[in-house]
């Protein structure tokens, strides 16, 4: 058996990967959004909308408050013993009320270009972290989709060094005395891939093979310079192979969604920064 398999297979519904995690979220979503753009149709009609007092004012209060409750998510995290409902829910209020939240920063600034440094900034960033957040709940819902699409095993992030070196010292073991064409097919076309994890671009668009399918093809060659008893060895092999590409694909789409938090937390917690910074300047002058 081979290093990783006794490891549980990637399990996902492909056909409802990209539909809503909760229905009744999305539609209150879409209701929220709906009523928002409403009010902010009859403010506007009512007189000219300025941020600093009126609706234009209340619209960036909204914004605040919501951006407080979605900031609320890693706290949620840091006290799950507590009973502070599940966490599904405050997944779902940190994605729904981020796109409110930049909805309501629009409607705030009156849909115009800000003109101060500290201004812009704050658009920057609120578009960033908005777009950013929108793109995480996407990788979220299609990195495990793609891993589900003909990988054979799933690991977690930290453990795949460990369990390369297992496939690497399983691939040894079996060309150990093995014959001369084994043991050259092994060292060039194998050791090199065996010998490190190796994450690689070509995964993000073929997570089953990420541009190394050609390398299968050499099975076919070498099978026929091999006698009949290691032909099951070549077997071997190529299933180890195909799981040491498995376990690459991990590598690379699991450190997609790390690098992703590395950009959204901390441009997170900048903003927030920055927004409670913008309502002291405000009270103060």
């Amino acid at each position: 058996m081979s290093a990783t398999g006794s490891l549980p297979r990637v399990r996902v519904h492909r056909s409802q990967w990209h539909r809503p995690k909760s229905r009744r979220w999305f539609l209150a979503f879409l209701g929220a959004t709906g009523a928002t753009v409403l009010l902010w149709l009859l403010a506007a009609w009512a007189g000219r909308l300025t941020p600093s007092r009126g609706a234009g004012l209340a619209f960036g209060v909204i914004s605040a408050v919501l951006l407080v409750g979605c900031m609320a998510l890693s706290a949620r995290k840091r006290f799950k013993e507590r009973a502070l409902g599940a966490t599904v829910h405050w997944l779902q209020l940190h994605m729904y009320g981020g796109t409110l939240c930049l909805l309501f920063f629009f409607m705030h600034t009156g849909f115009s270009l800000p003109s101060g440094l500290q201004t812009w900034l704050l658009f920057l960033l609120m578009v960033f972290v908005s777009l950013s957040g929108l793109l995480g709940t996407w990788l979220q819902k299609w990195i495990p989709h793609a891993l589900a699409r003909g990988l054979q095993v799933e690991a977690i992030y930290e453990r795949i060094p460990e369990l390369v070196d297992r496939l690497r010292a399983e691939a040894e073991e079996i060309v150990s005395g093995g014959s001369q064409t084994l043991l050259d097919f092994h060292r060039s076309e194998l050791a090199p891939t065996l010998a490190r994890p190796q994450p690689g671009l070509g995964f993000l668009l073929d997570a089953t093979g990420g541009g190394r399918i050609g390398q299968m093809a050499v099975f076919t060659h070498v099978a026929s310079r091999l006698p009949a008893p290691e032909k099951e060895k070549l077997t071997d092999l190529r299933q180890i192979l195909l799981e040491k590409n498995n376990l690459d694909a991990q590598l690379s789409l699991q450190r997609v969604l790390r690098l992703w938090l590395y950009l959204h937390v901390p441009a997170s917690a900048l903003l927030l920064a920055l927004v409670l910074a913008h309502i002291g300047a405000w009270i103060y002058y």
